[in-house]
């Protein structure tokens, strides 16, 4: 991949309004892949944080693959 395509990264405290923010990006930027950090977490129910940032990572790799952009809203530090 010689193409750099950007990610972009939403962090913020609970509560300061990053699902509100998500949910209006997917309707704005329709052909950006917006995902929410917690989703893995609500679905495996696993605590590993580091562990969790990481599979984002790898989605927004591979989505960068083939070619869109994504943005990750969660609490998290890049």
């Amino acid at each position: 991949m010689d193409e750099k395509i950007p990610l972009f990264i939403v962090t913020g405290a609970s509560g300061t309004g990053k699902t509100t923010v998500s949910k209006e990006l997917r309707k704005l930027l329709p052909d950006v892949d917006v995902f929410e950090l917690d989703f893995i977490h609500r679905i495996v129910g696993d605590d590993d944080w580091r562990k969790i940032e990481n599979i984002w990572f790898r989605v927004a790799r591979n989505v960068a693959a083939s070619g869109r952009i994504s943005i990750i809203c969660g609490t998290m530090m890049p």
